[in-house]
């Protein structure tokens, strides 16, 4: 077995490209390495086995390992320029899979976004290009690369519920989890589930043994942990992930678990 997918995140390959051609089959990640690509030109539909997306310029797209559909341009000449990097690594690979599976594969992006986006993928692609020092054994290209998955995974998913389900532990487990990159809002949970607040605090309690916010809460700090632990994210970034828009307040709640702040916990695992 390759030793590099034993690390957090490998980057093999990043580039920018400019390409022309009405089809593309075979197009996304193949083997055992993920990629992710942020499209600046070009228009056309892609589509796999559980996905059909229209992709144009502010079109980010991540395919996990084996994940091949089909390109289809808008017309023959049409001209697609885009940014493009090629990772493996356990954690990585783990985390990319999570978020195509609670978020899907594609995310738009606009305004200042792409900007900030084209930078951090400019940045990877440099980075690779050039070799740069390590810090905990990943180089800054390989630290750009969770960056880029921390912003997939950051912002809500519409929780797509069955049409007929019973909430049971498991369902309420996966709910949350769906909900892990977003604050605790048990109001917004109940409509969402279409019960009232009161029946759904009550289940949680009684399937989850305690309140749904602890439940949720702890959740969240148990991820962080392993952000924490498993890659050089900056703590502002892992409390965003985790749901958390005050990095401040994510330092409260993480010290009332380990009784240590998020950087000391992380400097003790390290040593």
């Amino acid at each position: 077995m390759d030793n590099s997918t034993e690390r957090p995140v490998n980057l093999w390959y990043a580039a920018e490209f400019v390409t022309h051609g009405d089809v593309r089959p075979e197009f996304g990640a193949k083997g055992n390495r993920a990629c992710v690509r942020l499209y600046l030109d070009g228009e056309g539909i892609y589509h796999d086995e559980t996905e059909r997306v229209e992709i144009h310029p502010g079109t980010l797209c991540l395919f996990p390992p084996g994940r091949v559909g089909r390109l289809e341009a808008k017309h023959s000449s049409c001209r697609y320029h885009y940014l493009y990097c090629k990772f493996d690594g356990a954690f990585a690979i783990e985390w990319a899979n999570r978020i195509v599976c609670q978020r899907g594969s594609v995310k738009v992006v606009e305004g200042d976004g792409i900007s900030e986006l084209i930078v951090v993928m400019r940045s990877v692609i440099s980075h690779w290009q050039k070799g740069s020092p390590a810090r905990f054994g990943l180089n800054l290209g390989e630290l750009g690369v969770l960056d880029l998955l921390a912003r997939l995974d950051k912002g809500g998913r519409e929780f797509k519920r069955k049409k007929q389900f019973t909430i049971d532990e498991t369902f309420l487990k996966e709910f949350l989890e769906e909900h892990l990159s977003e604050p605790t809002d048990l109001p917004a949970f109940a409509e969402e589930l279409g019960i009232a607040v009161s029946t759904l605090s009550s289940k949680a309690r009684r399937l989850l043994g305690t309140s749904l916010q602890q439940y949720h809460e702890r959740m969240k700090i148990c991820e962080a942990c392993k952000m924490l632990r498993e890659t050089d994210l900056p703590i502002r970034t892992i409390a965003n992930v985790t749901g958390y828009r005050d990095p401040l307040y994510f330092s409260r709640v993480f010290r009332k678990h380990k009784r240590m702040s998020p950087r000391q916990w992380r400097q003790s695992r390290r040593l």
